[in-house]
């Protein structure tokens, strides 16, 4: 009987946890005795499979990427929309395009997409699947070591290669650019067991919200790391994870309670938000840090910290869209001032730093209400007298 291969990439490369992010990101979805083949395979190194089980596989990812992945479109401005895709790069023979191309991922001259990952996941024969081909440059970051380290590992499968690329798509929750520099940023399971139970669901709160009051997180990380300035690129990063999460909280739904179940489990910790700079023709790890927000969630498990997390976040998004510019740049300072507050509000439980923030926000509620006609000086008006009440609360 043939079978398919599947060959996980050394322990400290980022290749690897992409693996195990596309292969843990359908464990609740597949059979429970090919589930635990894939456990089995990943304490050898090695996931060895009938072709049925390959199909079975390759089709709950395609269909799991069918959520993952937004029609990419043009934005305002001509900004492209949609779901990103890591970068490929041009250091090394042969190129990371030149590698996908002839492992059948993309055509010749194409670039990554999800269609064409979702394309290769249900045609790619067996025979092709066996193939050796050189292992492409975004892979082999060295995630636990000195950030210049990139995997020795040369060659691997062309199965092994489709996952860990599907892997990559999974786990790439944004991509900052900023003038010239471009940071890929991840979010990939730590490898251990507690990780890849909860990686499902993890994604899931990111991918599966389609709600129209949801924020998108690539657009939320965003404006708070780039357009709205005076927040340090990690801290705006953890900040715009809170925002986002406290939203799925008000959704009371199916997935407010896999939230709740993965605060409980401490199960954000589990995962690694990893930063990557693809401003050159190579990557370079900035950081690779745990998760750490379930502790701050935990701690903000009253109604008005919620909430006024999701004020800021109304706040945040109209006060840069500001019609105004002279308003806008109170607004953005306004807002960066109440995030660094609240964090230092989160992290040392002093009362003071809120006090500090309530001041700038009582400044711009009033500019506000003196500039009439104008839609998102309006709403940020609202946001900023909805996140004072709020302060006021947790006050007392």
């Amino acid at each position: 009987m043939s079978s398919v291969v599947i060959e996980l990439f050394d322990e400290k490369s980022i290749g690897r946890n992409f693996q195990l992010a596309a292969l843990a990101s359908i464990m609740s979805e597949i059979p429970e005795e090919l589930k635990r083949r894939i456990l089995t395979g990943i304490t050898t190194n090695v996931i060895q499979l009938s072709n049925e089980e390959y199909a079975t596989i390759s089709n709950a990812l395609a269909s799991f990427l069918d959520v993952v992945c937004t029609e990419e479109t043009k934005g305002t401005k001509g900004k492209q929309k949609g779901k990103p895709v890591p970068k490929l790069y041009t250091a090394g023979s042969p190129k990371d395009k030149s590698i996908l191309a002839s492992a059948g991922i993309i055509g010749e001259g194409d670039r990554l997409t999800c269609q064409g990952v979702k394309n290769a996941l249900k045609t790619l024969p067996p025979d092709k699947l066996a193939t050796n081909v050189r292992v492409p440059m975004f892979l082999k970051t060295y995630v636990f070591s000195y950030y210049r380290h990139l995997s020795e590992t040369q060659e691997t499968r062309v199965s092994s290669l489709l996952i860990a690329t599907v892997g990559s798509i999974i786990s790439l929750i944004s991509v900052l650019r900023d003038g010239g520099r471009s940071t890929e940023i991840y979010l990939i399971p730590d490898t251990s067991p507690a990780s890849l139970e909860l990686s499902r669901k993890v994604y899931n709160l990111f991918y599966a919200a389609r709600d129209g009051e949801v924020k998108k997180i690539q657009d939320l990380i965003k404006k708070v790391a780039v357009e709205l300035g005076g927040v340090s690129e990690h801290q705006a990063i953890l900040l715009s994870l809170l925002m986002y999460v406290a939203q799925i909280k008000e959704l009371a739904n199916e997935l407010s309670a896999d939230l709740d179940a993965i605060v409980e489990a401490n199960g954000f910790e589990t995962f690694l938000l990893t930063r990557i700079d693809a401003s050159g023709n190579r990557p370079i790890l900035i950081s690779a840090t745990p998760v750490s927000i379930s502790w701050i969630l935990k701690r903000l498990g009253e109604k008005n910290s919620i909430i006024l997390l999701n004020a800021l976040s109304r706040l945040i998004s109209h006060g840069i869209e500001s019609e105004d510019s002279d308003f806008e740049n109170t607004a953005k300072s306004a807002s960066a001032k109440c995030l660094n507050s609240f964090y230092r509000y989160v992290e040392t439980g002093s009362l003071d730093t809120l006090v500090e923030c309530s001041r700038d926000l009582v400044v711009l509620a009033d500019k506000a209400g003196k500039l009439q006609g104008l839609e998102h000086v309006k709403k940020a008006g609202d946001a900023a007298r909805e996140t004072l009440y709020y302060i006021t609360r947790i006050l007392g």
